[in-house]
């Protein structure tokens, strides 16, 4: 997994597909491995390879999070809408303190014109990472777009 990961990094991108491959054959059962190649995948372009490797990794270690969180951009990229929040919403059943997951859920309810809900969740990323200045920044921009706004605000 590391070879592949490591390759990914280099942008030698069908070497890190087939280093991430292998690591899957020689260990099914390792969500890891499964998690990275379904995120590459993903990056592709390869949506339908992605799900199945990322729905895989949560099927083995129903405590990981990351492949939710991509899932979820899959999801939304597809206009699955539904299936994009109920992963956000599972990522956070398991770790409500992620701060990666508060962004994108936020930034996932902002593209749907979700201000109120985008907003909430951007103060939630930034009260538990405070070094998170995405949030920050894309919280002093989603209030830009909330329908009572005063000049104090």
């Amino acid at each position: 997994m590391n070879i592949g990961n490591a390759l990914r990094h280099l942008e030698r991108l069908s070497e890190a597909i087939a280093a991430l491959s292998s690591s899957v054959e020689t260990d099914p059962k390792y969500a890891p491995a499964r998690f990275n190649l379904g995120a590459l995948l993903a990056d592709r372009g390869d949506l339908s390879g992605a799900e199945r490797e990322l729905l895989k990794a949560i099927e083995i270690d129903p405590y990981i999070v990351e492949p939710s969180i991509v899932l979820a951009d899959i999801y939304e990229a597809q206009s699955r809408f539904g299936e994009a929040e109920t992963q956000f919403r599972r990522a956070l059943t398991i770790a409500p303190d992620h701060a990666g997951t508060l962004l994108n859920f936020g930034v996932f309810c902002f593209r749907q014109g979700r201000i109120g809900d985008a907003i909430t969740w951007y103060k939630r990323a930034t009260s538990v990472d405070p070094g998170l200045t995405d949030a920050a920044s894309t919280l002093l921009f989603a209030t830009n777009f909330r329908e009572q706004l005063n000049a104090e605000t």
